[in-house]
Protein backbone atom coordinates (compact mmCIF):
# COMPACT_ATOMS: atom_id res chain seq x y z
CA UNK A 1 0.00 0.00 0.00
CA UNK A 2 2.95 2.10 0.56
CA UNK A 3 4.46 1.45 -2.58
CA UNK A 4 1.28 2.26 -4.58
CA UNK A 5 0.98 5.32 -2.45
CA UNK A 6 4.80 6.33 -3.41
CA UNK A 7 4.19 5.17 -7.13
CA UNK A 8 1.07 7.65 -7.40
CA UNK A 9 2.93 10.68 -5.99
CA UNK A 10 5.42 10.34 -8.54
CA UNK A 11 3.33 9.02 -11.57
CA UNK A 12 0.42 12.28 -10.85
CA UNK A 13 3.84 14.80 -12.37
CA UNK A 14 2.70 14.64 -15.89
CA UNK A 15 -0.54 15.49 -15.54
CA UNK A 16 0.79 19.41 -14.52
CA UNK A 17 1.97 19.86 -18.14
CA UNK A 18 -1.56 19.20 -19.34
CA UNK A 19 -2.90 21.62 -17.06
CA UNK A 20 -0.72 24.38 -17.85
CA UNK A 21 -0.73 26.94 -20.54
CA UNK A 22 1.01 26.10 -23.46
CA UNK A 23 3.83 28.68 -24.27
CA UNK A 24 1.99 30.40 -27.24
CA UNK A 25 -0.34 31.96 -24.19
CA UNK A 26 2.45 32.12 -21.52
CA UNK A 27 2.23 35.19 -18.99
CA UNK A 28 -2.18 35.03 -20.23
CA UNK A 29 -3.35 36.92 -16.39
CA UNK A 30 -6.28 35.11 -14.62
CA UNK A 31 -5.83 32.34 -16.99
CA UNK A 32 -2.94 30.83 -15.31
CA UNK A 33 -3.86 31.09 -12.15
CA UNK A 34 -4.89 27.37 -12.09
CA UNK A 35 -2.40 25.69 -13.17
CA UNK A 36 -0.09 28.27 -11.17
CA UNK A 37 -2.23 27.07 -7.89
CA UNK A 38 -1.38 23.39 -8.88
CA UNK A 39 1.71 23.80 -9.65
CA UNK A 40 2.66 25.08 -6.13
CA UNK A 41 0.84 22.39 -4.58
CA UNK A 42 2.80 20.21 -6.80
CA UNK A 43 6.43 21.65 -5.81
CA UNK A 44 5.60 21.60 -2.15
CA UNK A 45 5.94 17.35 -2.67
CA UNK A 46 9.75 17.60 -3.74
CA UNK A 47 12.39 16.47 -1.04
CA UNK A 48 14.16 19.02 0.87
CA UNK A 49 17.11 17.70 -0.53
CA UNK A 50 16.43 17.46 -4.05
CA UNK A 51 14.87 21.09 -4.10
CA UNK A 52 18.09 22.73 -5.60
CA UNK A 53 18.63 19.86 -8.27
CA UNK A 54 14.25 20.97 -9.24
CA UNK A 55 15.57 24.62 -9.34
CA UNK A 56 17.95 24.03 -11.17
CA UNK A 57 16.25 22.15 -14.22
CA UNK A 58 13.52 25.16 -13.84
CA UNK A 59 16.43 27.27 -14.83
CA UNK A 60 17.25 25.25 -17.67
CA UNK A 61 13.81 24.53 -18.69
CA UNK A 62 13.37 28.25 -18.68
CA UNK A 63 16.21 29.53 -20.41
CA UNK A 64 15.80 26.50 -23.89
CA UNK A 65 11.75 27.60 -23.99
CA UNK A 66 12.83 31.50 -24.51
CA UNK A 67 15.00 30.59 -27.10
CA UNK A 68 12.82 28.64 -28.33
CA UNK A 69 10.44 31.29 -31.17
CA UNK A 70 8.14 29.05 -33.00
CA UNK A 71 4.96 29.15 -31.98
CA UNK A 72 2.88 26.12 -30.88
CA UNK A 73 -0.95 25.45 -30.38
CA UNK A 74 -1.97 24.63 -27.08
CA UNK A 75 -2.93 20.92 -27.02
CA UNK A 76 0.69 20.25 -29.46
CA UNK A 77 2.73 22.65 -26.68
CA UNK A 78 1.32 20.38 -23.35
CA UNK A 79 1.55 16.98 -25.64
CA UNK A 80 5.61 18.58 -26.09
CA UNK A 81 6.10 19.02 -22.35
CA UNK A 82 5.01 15.28 -21.95
CA UNK A 83 7.37 14.24 -24.28
CA UNK A 84 10.28 16.51 -22.90
CA UNK A 85 9.43 15.31 -19.10
CA UNK A 86 10.25 11.54 -20.79
CA UNK A 87 13.43 12.85 -22.03
CA UNK A 88 15.15 15.19 -20.26
CA UNK A 89 15.26 14.32 -16.58
CA UNK A 90 12.50 11.60 -15.86
CA UNK A 91 10.16 12.31 -12.81
CA UNK A 92 11.28 16.21 -12.50
CA UNK A 93 11.00 17.70 -15.98
CA UNK A 94 7.42 17.10 -16.32
CA UNK A 95 6.57 19.34 -13.04
CA UNK A 96 9.49 21.80 -14.10
CA UNK A 97 7.70 22.07 -17.86
CA UNK A 98 4.65 22.99 -15.88
CA UNK A 99 6.23 25.34 -13.57
CA UNK A 100 8.62 26.84 -15.99
CA UNK A 101 5.27 27.89 -17.94
CA UNK A 102 3.08 29.80 -14.84
CA UNK A 103 5.69 30.99 -12.87
CA UNK A 104 9.16 32.68 -13.28
CA UNK A 105 12.25 30.71 -12.50
CA UNK A 106 12.63 33.86 -9.14
CA UNK A 107 9.07 33.02 -7.82
CA UNK A 108 9.75 28.86 -7.65
CA UNK A 109 12.85 29.30 -5.68
CA UNK A 110 11.53 31.77 -3.41
CA UNK A 111 8.54 29.14 -2.95
CA UNK A 112 11.48 25.95 -2.01
CA UNK A 113 12.29 28.01 0.93
CA UNK A 114 9.16 28.99 2.40
CA UNK A 115 8.27 27.47 5.21
CA UNK A 116 5.00 25.90 5.67
CA UNK A 117 2.60 26.95 8.30
CA UNK A 118 2.57 25.91 11.44
CA UNK A 119 -0.29 25.17 14.12
CA UNK A 120 -0.45 28.28 16.59
CA UNK A 121 -0.66 25.61 19.22
CA UNK A 122 2.53 23.56 18.61
CA UNK A 123 4.92 22.99 21.36
CA UNK A 124 8.57 22.30 19.84
CA UNK A 125 11.41 21.10 21.98
CA UNK A 126 14.74 19.53 22.10
CA UNK A 127 15.77 17.04 24.77
CA UNK A 128 19.98 17.54 25.66
CA UNK A 129 20.42 14.21 24.10
CA UNK A 130 19.14 15.52 21.29
CA UNK A 131 15.72 14.11 21.15
CA UNK A 132 12.86 16.36 19.30
CA UNK A 133 9.43 16.12 20.54
CA UNK A 134 6.73 17.62 19.11
CA UNK A 135 3.00 18.35 21.18
CA UNK A 136 -0.43 19.68 19.84
CA UNK A 137 -3.44 19.75 22.59
CA UNK A 138 -6.70 18.54 20.67
CA UNK A 139 -9.41 17.79 22.75
CA UNK A 140 -10.91 16.49 19.56
CA UNK A 141 -11.99 12.80 20.81
CA UNK A 142 -12.10 13.66 24.14
CA UNK A 143 -9.87 12.02 26.86
CA UNK A 144 -8.19 10.37 24.00
CA UNK A 145 -4.26 10.96 22.83
CA UNK A 146 -1.41 9.58 20.68
CA UNK A 147 2.20 9.12 20.46
CA UNK A 148 4.18 8.71 17.85
CA UNK A 149 7.86 8.20 18.43
CA UNK A 150 9.34 8.29 14.34
CA UNK A 151 13.31 6.88 14.23
CA UNK A 152 14.73 8.64 10.89
CA UNK A 153 15.76 5.52 9.26
CA UNK A 154 14.05 3.12 6.78
CA UNK A 155 15.00 0.56 3.87
CA UNK A 156 16.80 3.44 2.12
CA UNK A 157 19.47 3.04 4.60
CA UNK A 158 20.13 -0.41 4.43
CA UNK A 159 23.71 -1.73 3.30
CA UNK A 160 23.86 -3.67 0.27
CA UNK A 161 23.73 -6.98 3.07
CA UNK A 162 20.79 -5.49 4.54
CA UNK A 163 18.12 -5.27 2.63
CA UNK A 164 14.57 -6.03 5.19
CA UNK A 165 16.97 -5.27 8.24
CA UNK A 166 15.10 -2.07 9.29
CA UNK A 167 11.84 -4.00 8.75
CA UNK A 168 13.27 -6.49 11.08
CA UNK A 169 14.66 -4.64 13.37
CA UNK A 170 11.01 -2.76 13.94
CA UNK A 171 8.88 -5.85 14.41
CA UNK A 172 11.88 -7.06 16.80
CA UNK A 173 12.05 -3.88 18.94
CA UNK A 174 8.09 -3.37 19.76
CA UNK A 175 7.57 -6.90 19.96
CA UNK A 176 10.06 -7.29 22.73
CA UNK A 177 9.10 -5.33 25.29
CA UNK A 178 7.19 -6.62 28.48
CA UNK A 179 6.31 -3.21 29.66
CA UNK A 180 3.80 -3.31 26.35
CA UNK A 181 1.81 -6.09 29.08
CA UNK A 182 0.90 -2.65 31.15
CA UNK A 183 -1.84 -1.46 27.92
CA UNK A 184 -3.77 -4.81 28.49
CA UNK A 185 -7.61 -3.91 29.38
CA UNK A 186 -6.63 -0.35 29.32
CA UNK A 187 -8.29 0.87 26.16
CA UNK A 188 -4.72 1.26 24.61
CA UNK A 189 -3.50 0.06 21.13
CA UNK A 190 0.12 0.14 19.09
CA UNK A 191 1.57 -0.57 16.45
CA UNK A 192 4.43 0.11 14.45
CA UNK A 193 5.77 0.26 10.17
CA UNK A 194 8.76 0.77 8.27
CA UNK A 195 8.98 2.56 5.45
CA UNK A 196 11.50 4.21 2.63
CA UNK A 197 12.67 6.81 5.05
CA UNK A 198 11.72 6.46 8.66
CA UNK A 199 10.46 3.92 11.19
CA UNK A 200 7.63 4.63 13.39
CA UNK A 201 6.38 3.16 16.57
CA UNK A 202 2.51 4.41 17.52
CA UNK A 203 0.11 4.35 20.53
CA UNK A 204 -3.08 4.92 20.78
CA UNK A 205 -4.38 5.28 23.92
CA UNK A 206 -7.38 7.17 26.67
CA UNK A 207 -5.84 10.10 28.74
CA UNK A 208 -7.43 7.81 32.26
CA UNK A 209 -7.61 4.20 32.08
CA UNK A 210 -10.59 2.58 34.10
CA UNK A 211 -8.73 3.37 37.13
CA UNK A 212 -8.16 6.46 36.86
CA UNK A 213 -4.82 6.23 36.05
CA UNK A 214 -3.12 9.03 33.89
CA UNK A 215 -1.73 7.27 30.83
CA UNK A 216 0.54 9.37 29.02
CA UNK A 217 3.40 8.99 31.05
CA UNK A 218 3.26 5.19 31.27
CA UNK A 219 3.26 4.95 27.29
CA UNK A 220 6.07 7.14 26.95
CA UNK A 221 7.79 4.89 28.96
CA UNK A 222 6.60 2.34 26.52
CA UNK A 223 8.25 4.06 24.15
CA UNK A 224 11.35 5.05 25.79
CA UNK A 225 11.35 1.50 26.27
CA UNK A 226 10.44 -0.05 22.54
CA UNK A 227 12.93 2.35 21.24
CA UNK A 228 16.00 2.35 23.38
CA UNK A 229 15.96 -0.50 26.11
CA UNK A 230 14.51 -3.39 23.87
CA UNK A 231 15.25 -6.89 24.53
CA UNK A 232 16.96 -8.42 21.04
CA UNK A 233 17.39 -11.79 22.24
CA UNK A 234 17.96 -14.61 19.15
CA UNK A 235 14.31 -16.46 20.16
CA UNK A 236 12.62 -12.97 19.53
CA UNK A 237 14.43 -12.67 16.12
CA UNK A 238 13.79 -16.30 15.29
CA UNK A 239 10.18 -15.54 15.85
CA UNK A 240 9.78 -12.38 14.21
CA UNK A 241 11.61 -13.52 11.19
CA UNK A 242 8.82 -16.20 10.65
CA UNK A 243 6.60 -13.05 11.10
CA UNK A 244 8.60 -11.03 8.39
CA UNK A 245 8.34 -14.29 5.92
CA UNK A 246 4.45 -14.64 6.33
CA UNK A 247 3.94 -11.04 5.67
CA UNK A 248 6.15 -11.29 2.50
CA UNK A 249 4.15 -13.87 0.90
CA UNK A 250 1.14 -11.46 1.35
CA UNK A 251 2.03 -9.16 0.13
CA UNK A 252 3.55 -10.69 -3.10
CA UNK A 253 0.37 -10.10 -5.22
CA UNK A 254 0.37 -9.22 -8.99
CA UNK A 255 -0.65 -5.92 -7.38
CA UNK A 256 2.22 -5.36 -5.28
CA UNK A 257 4.91 -6.91 -8.06
CA UNK A 258 3.47 -4.09 -10.83
CA UNK A 259 4.25 -1.31 -7.85
CA UNK A 260 7.60 -2.36 -7.93
CA UNK A 261 8.48 -2.19 -11.42
CA UNK A 262 7.11 1.02 -11.61
CA UNK A 263 9.42 2.60 -8.51
CA UNK A 264 12.57 0.77 -10.44
CA UNK A 265 11.60 2.75 -13.45
CA UNK A 266 10.68 6.35 -11.84
CA UNK A 267 13.82 6.26 -9.50
CA UNK A 268 16.48 4.17 -10.81
CA UNK A 269 19.20 6.80 -9.82
CA UNK A 270 18.39 6.19 -6.22
CA UNK A 271 17.41 3.85 -3.50
CA UNK A 272 14.12 4.23 -3.35
CA UNK A 273 13.93 1.84 -6.46
CA UNK A 274 16.38 -1.15 -4.96
CA UNK A 275 15.62 -0.60 -1.49
CA UNK A 276 11.93 -2.07 -0.54
CA UNK A 277 11.14 -2.23 2.88
CA UNK A 278 10.10 -6.15 2.84
CA UNK A 279 13.56 -6.51 1.62
CA UNK A 280 15.45 -9.57 0.17
CA UNK A 281 13.78 -13.05 2.10
CA UNK A 282 17.19 -14.49 1.20
CA UNK A 283 18.98 -12.38 3.28
CA UNK A 284 16.36 -12.11 5.68
CA UNK A 285 16.37 -16.05 6.64
CA UNK A 286 20.05 -15.99 6.95
CA UNK A 287 19.97 -12.76 10.15
CA UNK A 288 20.95 -13.50 13.73
CA UNK A 289 20.43 -11.21 17.34
CA UNK A 290 24.48 -10.00 16.64
CA UNK A 291 23.26 -8.84 13.16
CA UNK A 292 19.89 -6.53 14.53
CA UNK A 293 22.02 -5.27 17.01
CA UNK A 294 24.30 -4.11 14.96
CA UNK A 295 21.74 -2.08 12.75
CA UNK A 296 19.76 -1.14 16.12
CA UNK A 297 23.00 0.96 17.46
CA UNK A 298 24.06 2.28 14.46
CA UNK A 299 20.54 4.30 14.08
CA UNK A 300 18.50 4.16 17.20
CA UNK A 301 19.72 7.06 19.37
CA UNK A 302 18.18 9.66 20.50
CA UNK A 303 19.37 12.61 17.76
CA UNK A 304 17.72 10.62 14.96
CA UNK A 305 14.29 10.06 16.50
CA UNK A 306 11.18 12.45 17.06
CA UNK A 307 8.29 12.04 19.24
CA UNK A 308 4.73 13.68 18.43
CA UNK A 309 2.13 13.69 20.98
CA UNK A 310 -1.10 14.46 20.05
CA UNK A 311 -4.36 14.53 22.27
CA UNK A 312 -6.66 15.57 25.12
CA UNK A 313 -4.32 16.41 28.18
CA UNK A 314 -6.41 18.73 29.71
CA UNK A 315 -4.52 21.86 29.49
CA UNK A 316 -1.11 20.33 30.65
CA UNK A 317 1.51 20.89 28.23
CA UNK A 318 4.24 21.29 30.86
CA UNK A 319 3.44 18.14 32.73
CA UNK A 320 3.62 16.26 28.86
CA UNK A 321 7.04 18.12 28.47
CA UNK A 322 8.19 16.91 32.22
CA UNK A 323 7.37 13.69 31.28
CA UNK A 324 8.63 13.30 28.33
CA UNK A 325 12.00 14.53 29.70
CA UNK A 326 11.76 12.07 32.81
CA UNK A 327 10.69 9.20 29.93
CA UNK A 328 13.24 9.38 27.59
CA UNK A 329 16.45 11.86 28.95
CA UNK A 330 17.77 8.44 30.30
CA UNK A 331 18.51 7.62 26.47
CA UNK A 332 22.59 8.12 25.89
CA UNK A 333 23.37 10.45 23.10
CA UNK A 334 26.87 9.14 22.57
CA UNK A 335 27.75 9.43 18.67
CA UNK A 336 30.77 7.64 17.81
CA UNK A 337 30.77 8.12 14.19
CA UNK A 338 28.37 8.82 11.59
CA UNK A 339 26.65 6.05 9.39
CA UNK A 340 27.76 5.67 5.79
CA UNK A 341 24.15 6.55 4.31
CA UNK A 342 21.31 9.16 5.78
CA UNK A 343 17.98 8.76 5.48
CA UNK A 344 16.28 12.43 6.50
CA UNK A 345 19.43 14.70 7.07
CA UNK A 346 19.69 14.01 10.39
CA UNK A 347 23.40 13.59 12.02
CA UNK A 348 23.44 9.33 13.01
CA UNK A 349 26.04 8.31 14.84
CA UNK A 350 25.92 4.32 17.25
CA UNK A 351 24.03 4.90 20.25
CA UNK A 352 23.34 1.67 21.99
CA UNK A 353 20.52 1.46 25.30
CA UNK A 354 21.84 1.82 28.38
CA UNK A 355 21.01 1.36 31.80
CA UNK A 356 18.22 3.52 33.29
CA UNK A 357 19.71 6.85 34.94
CA UNK A 358 18.46 9.08 38.00
CA UNK A 359 15.98 10.51 35.96
CA UNK A 360 14.12 7.64 34.78
CA UNK A 361 14.10 6.53 38.69
CA UNK A 362 12.60 9.96 39.88
CA UNK A 363 8.81 9.69 40.37
CA UNK A 364 6.51 11.06 37.82
CA UNK A 365 4.99 14.20 38.12
CA UNK A 366 1.62 14.57 39.38
CA UNK A 367 -1.07 14.30 36.87
CA UNK A 368 -3.34 16.85 35.81
CA UNK A 369 -7.38 16.34 38.32
CA UNK A 370 -10.02 14.50 35.84
CA UNK A 371 -12.59 16.75 35.28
Amino acid sequence: ARARVVATASTTAPRASATAPSSSNRGGGRRGAPAALDARRRIRRIAPRSRTRAASIVRASSSSASDDARPAPAAAGAKGDVAGAASSDGRWSSVVNALANVMDVADVESLLDEELPAHEDIHRGVLHNGLKYVILPNKTPSDRFEAHLEMHVGSVDEREDEQGLAHLVEHVTFLGSKKRDAWLGSGTRGNAYTDFHHTVFHVHSPTYNKDNTYMVNNVLDILYDVAFNPQLLETRVAKEKKAVLAEAQMMNTIEYRVDCQLLQHLHWDNNLGCRFPIGKLDQVEGWDAAKVRAFHERWYFPANATLYVVGDFHADVPGVVDMIERAFNAAPAAVEKLPELTSAGVGAGAGAAGEEGDAAAAPPPPPPPRP
